[in-house]
């Protein structure tokens, strides 16, 4: 039998430690991007390894996210310019390894200097995708985008669940933030950077 203590919610402006059960979270009943009367949910699924190896991947899924007709598009387009990006920082990255290392190969250099060129290309080219990608899209499609709520684990062995993490999560709308605080009955704290 798995124990864990209720949910426990702590929040600095619109951003929220969530410990404990995750499935306890509670969500406003209005969409959380705009306010209108929520017709779909969607949910936030966050990843981590903290001891490495693929067996210790910890997932947490915080469910039921309302969101309106209006808004659901604009998430999911959000969340599909984001996975765009990711395959495009990967992608422009394999190219400026291969012409660093052409480049290389025809000069006496090191292997210091091609791992480390190397890593340079995939910083340029997560640079190259973030302004491209990311900021070029946010400009095209500014009407058609909402910022989606977002969230990361981190290690937390005082958390109260078998997972031993906490979710550290954004809402970028204040007055659906401040709900959700008032609904989970979260404390006021100082959170760090």
């Amino acid at each position: 039998m798995t124990i864990t203590s209720p949910t426990q919610v702590g929040h600095e402006k619109n951003k929220f430690i969530i410990r404990g059960n995750f499935d306890g979270v509670q969500w406003p009943q209005e969409c959380a991007n705009c306010g209108r009367s929520p017709t779909n949910t969607d949910n936030l699924s966050m990843s981590a390894n903290f001891k490495g190896g693929r067996k210790n991947t910890i997932t947490v899924l915080l469910k039921g996210i309302p969101y309106c007709e209006i808004c659901y598009p604009k998430i999911n387009r959000s969340h599909d310019l984001s996975c765009i990006q990711i395959f495009a920082s990967g992608l422009f990255g394999v190219f400026l390894c291969v012409l660093f290392i052409v480049w290389q190969s025809q000069n006496d250099t090191s292997v210091l200097l091609c791992g480390a060129s190397v890593v340079a290309a995939f910083a340029i080219g997560y640079g190259l995708s973030w302004l491209l990608v990311k900021q070029l899209g946010n400009l095209i499609l500014k009407s058609k985008l909402a910022e989606p709520l977002s969230g990361n684990l981190k290690q937390d062995p005082e958390a109260g669940n078998v997972k031993g993490v906490r979710v550290v999560m954004t809402i970028p709308r204040i007055e659906y933030a401040s709900k959700f605080a008032e609904l989970n009955n979260a404390q006021e704290i100082t959170i760090g950077k």
